[in-house]
């Protein structure tokens, strides 16, 4: 009796308790109150908690399934969240009518509040169940010395291979070096044969940009070639390179010109009066395709300009139509061991201890003479305690050595910090091989994706950061680009990386790449990568999981599949051919990053406004030129990037022309956000003022600045204590009322000024952290230069049509720490002086267009750092002083390289005849 009356209270509570807590939520999201959500906080935060915990666990079905479902729940409980945000939209307003406005909009909104109530209920139960799956798998698995991350160490360890480090391979170094340089005067095409991972592509890249072969060719372009990439599509990167290096506008047709079209363009220019090239094809796998690019785009064999195509390859049979063969071979001893003590203990000089020793032979087999493999392995090791190294080693070798730099790859993603870590490099398999990334374009992807959590006195962005710096210390994640002082510009991947980690995303149903007969399953996937050419992506698809969706290419249904994508949270399809805003967007009411970038997009809806939780917005090359009014209630809003140029090209280098956006009266409302660029100024003045309100901005473009607003973008800026970049163009190159400013932002390091100034404002003497700086038609007095030269950071400085002076003197100590200098157009400018220890760290100089000028600058004698001298459109009678025997030859004959240019075009380096 006793037993049957608990069953029937248990079962009456099975029942009861649901309908209680759904009308409780139901009562609290009506009142616009957040009690239910802090609980759906507090399940999630376990939740993702329980997802870590079992990351390394063993990988049984069972296991596998509770995650996937985990996963999915998370994205779920992100989506009620969401929601319930927007019933507490008029919670703080107790004004009657505005109460009857909180009770309608949440009675009436969409999703209804018993379906969102409703929602909270079943996913709560959902998570106690998965709780009960997944806890007993927490700390199972757990290899040790590998799966528990340890302290960073050896930072100051970079790529050996991309910093020079060459012993083993002086040789194709070598051959490379002599036939890239030497041979005959037509095109000679020189590959690159290895197995992945031996370092073809560092070999290459390292040649492609050594200022001697930059000297030797006026021409170059890199291409890395996909398998199931189309040959327009290679045909256009090259025609696009070379026109984009000559500064010269490509044709308005050029998406639709056909394969004959455009190899023609490329051996039109190419064949044009004394151009010499040289062309990379990277990764090139069949022959056939290599000899289809030949044939169609370069001057053959018997036309005389010199021209050098370098292509790597894994493929023996692609040296079948190459005139040149370098093998690149596997690292043996003693060199492999060399490299690895070079990689793991920063130096090969250190003499490792007896216990790291006994090893060698271990992981010199393990590595199999493969930099890749040497250059990860190191990095994996090199953290740990060397007690611990033969277990790490141990557990590698029960893979086998066959394939063993990619057992040592995934193991280096398996020992990554933390999940937040893992994500993040997968999310590379998002892009296609030998992507390069921005470094602001990763952060913005990641922040949206939710894989980077707020710490303590840590912002969303410098936790993101410190993840990138984190991935190149392990040596997975490569640093592409950086700019002069310092700063990564752009990230990739190695290639054999690249094929780990798009396999394990797969597996672990992270994301997909869809491509040509790679479309099974896509119900399944959260995020997708769609790379397929126009029509390849089939129709009958329902991505109702998905989350994220990049579409890079033009496809025609691309609609019908925004439709079915109601959980969208990144959506990018920047380049797509598209002309309007697709209508389906508005109705992805959880994205958080929208890249339209690049598209022929003109105008955006008024139901933008429908995107209430979106962080990014990315209008950057569009015909964008004014933003709706409903833009105010994205409320969450971070970045706002909406700008294009308009490149005048030759035969006079002017600056580009900037095109911005108006925006609404009231954008002061959008309190959140980080970057704001570019904003046109409004003729009642009214938006300076308002932008006093984004205390919060890092970065800030305004265009069309009149005189009478100066002051007040002073005031607005003056209160922006997290500005990190300020970019200010005057309306018809006026002046630039700037001189005012009561309070300078403490973390200024970018500034880009166009109009005039006159004087340089005196608070340019706080500017402590500045280090680029350009100025365009400034109009300056030789009294500026001595504020500009004392700025105790400043790296990169640009002056275009900036000073009215006939001299300039750079003091004692001046530009300290200067590593670029560009001068262009100063027409009246006739001597430059550089007095002891100025300009000291100067690596590149820059002079365009100074008419005017006699000579290069009196004491570049005494710059030692000076790497490179570029000289654009110089009078003839400046080039004669520089040659060898004449004036100014002394001054100069230390400089590597010293090019120059005509109406903008690369003519060649004058470094031959100035000796």
């Amino acid at each position: 009796m006793e037993i049957g009356l608990t069953l029937g209270r248990g079962a009456a509570a099975t029942v009861v308790k649901p309908a209680f807590d759904r009308v409780q939520y139901w009562i609290e999201l009506l009142q616009g109150k957040h009690t239910s959500t802090e609980e759906m906080v507090n399940d999630l935060d376990i939740l993702e908690g329980l997802i870590k915990d079992t990351d390394s666990s063993s990988a049984i079905h069972t296991l596998k399934a509770a995650r996937g479902q985990a996963e999915d729940l998370c994205a779920s409980i992100r989506d009620v969240l969401d929601d319930a945000k927007r019933f507490a939209r008029y919670n703080h307003q107790h004004v009657p009518l505005r109460c009857i406005r909180k009770y309608t909009h949440n009675i009436v909104g969409k999703p209804s509040i018993c379906e969102t109530a409703e929602r909270i209920v079943k996913l709560r139960s959902q998570v106690r169940r998965l709780q009960e799956i997944l806890t007993p798998f927490v700390g199972q698995g757990m290899v040790p010395g590998i799966a528990q991350a340890g302290r960073l160490q050896n930072h100051h360890v970079a790529h050996a291979l991309t910093e020079g480090h060459w012993e083993g391979m002086e040789q194709p170094k070598a051959s490379l070096f002599q036939y890239v340089l030497g041979g005959e005067d037509h095109r000679q095409v020189i590959v690159l044969v290895g197995m992945p991972g031996v370092g073809k592509t560092s070999l290459a890249r390292y040649v492609y940009e050594d200022n001697q072969v930059k000297g030797h060719f006026n021409c170059h372009a890199w291409m890395t070639v996909e398998d199931s990439c189309a040959t327009k599509q290679l045909l256009l990167g090259i025609i696009s390179r070379l026109y984009e290096e000559a500064n010269v506008r490509l044709p308005d047709a050029i998406n639709i010109m056909d394969e004959d079209e455009l190899s023609g363009m490329i051996q039109r220019f190419l064949k044009q009066g004394e151009r010499r090239y040289v062309i990379v094809f990277d990764a090139i796998s069949r022959r056939g395709q290599l000899k289809l690019l030949l044939d169609l785009a370069l001057p053959d064999k018997n036309h005389p300009n010199y021209g050098r195509v370098i292509v790597t390859s894994r493929n023996k049979d692609v040296t079948e139509a190459c005139d040149h063969t370098i093998t690149v071979a596997q690292l043996t001893s003693p060199n492999d061991w060399s490299l690895f003590c070079y990689k793991a203990f920063g130096s090969t000089n250190i003499h490792p201890g007896e216990e790291v020793c006994q090893l060698r032979e271990r992981i010199t087999k393990l590595c199999a003479g493969l930099p890749l493999a040497i250059d990860v392995l190191s990095a994996l090791l090199a953290k740990k305690e060397h007690s611990q190294w033969s277990n790490i080693i141990s557990e590698l070798e029960r893979h086998g050595n066959l394939g063993a730099a990619t057992e040592i790859l995934e193991t280096s993603i398996n020992e990554l910090p933390n999940m937040g870590h893992k994500s993040c490099l997968l999310y590379f398999s998002m892009f296609p091989k030998s992507s390069t990334v921005s470094h602001n374009t990763l952060v913005r992807l990641w922040i949206a994706e939710g894989f980077i959590k707020r710490q303590t006195r840590q912002t969303r962005q410098a936790v993101a950061e410190k993840y990138l710096s984190d991935l190149v210390d392990l040596h997975v994640l490569m640093v592409e680009h950086s700019y002069k002082y310092g700063r990564p510009k752009n990230y990739k991947v190695h290639d054999l990386m690249h094929q780990v980690i798009q396999k394990k995303a797969e597996d672990e149903d992270f994301c997909a790449s869809s491509c040509v007969g790679n479309q099974q399953a896509l119900e399944k996937v959260r995020r997708l990568s769609i790379q397929t050419k126009e029509g390849d992506f089939r129709q009958n698809v329902s991505l109702s999981k998905l989350q994220t969706l990049f579409i890079s290419n033009k496809i025609p249904h691309a609609p019908k599949l925004l439709a079915s994508t109601i959980a969208l949270k990144v959506l990018s399809m920047e380049g797509s051919l598209i002309e309007e805003f697709p209508k389906e967007i508005n109705n992805l009411t959880h994205l958080r990053y929208l890249n339209l970038r690049n598209t022929k997009i003109a105008r955006l809806p008024m139901s933008l406004g429908n995107l209430t939780n979106l962080e990014t917005l990315n209008l950057k090359g569009t015909l964008v030129s004014e933003l709706p009014k409903t833009i105010l209630k994205i409320q969450s809003l971070h970045h706002l990037l909406a700008y294009r140029y308009d490149a005048p090209k030759r035969p006079e280098r002017h600056p580009e022309v900037i095109f911005g956006v108006k925006v609404p009266k009231g954008i002061g409302q959008l309190k959140e956000l980080r970057t704001f660029s570019v904003v046109v100024v409004d003729k009642e003045s009214k938006i300076v003022k308002e932008l006093s309100n984004l205390k919060k901005l890092r970065r800030l473009g305004v265009l069309n600045l009149r005189r009478k607003d100066g002051s007040d973008l002073c005031d607005s800026i003056a209160k922006m204590d997290q500005l990190s970049s300020i970019s200010i163009t005057a309306m018809d190159d006026e002046y630039l009322d700037i001189h005012n400013m009561s309070v300078v932002p403490p973390q200024l390091q970018r500034l880009y000024l166009r109009g005039q100034l006159q004087v340089v404002p005196q608070w340019f003497t706080s500017l402590h952290r500045l280090v680029r700086l350009r100025l365009s038609g400034s109009s300056l007095n030789e009294d500026s230069i001595n504020i500009l030269q004392s700025l105790p950071q400043l790296a990169e400085l640009s002056l275009i049509r900036a000073l009215n002076v006939d001299q300039i003197q750079c003091q004692t100590g001046g530009f300290r720490n200067l590593k670029i200098l560009d001068l262009d157009q100063l027409h009246s400018l006739v001597s430059i002086a550089l007095h002891g220890g100025s300009m000291k760290n100067l690596r590149k100089m820059i002079i365009r267009n100074c008419r005017s000028l006699q000579m290069v600058p009196l004491g570049t004698e005494q710059l030692i750092q000076l790497e490179e001298l570029h000289l654009f459109d110089m009078p003839n009678y400046f080039l004669e002083r520089l040659r060898n025997g004449n004036e100014d030859h002394t001054r100069v004959q230390h400089i590597r390289n010293i090019f120059y240019y005509r109406k903008g075009f690369p003519h060649g380096s004058i470094e031959a005849t100035m000796r």
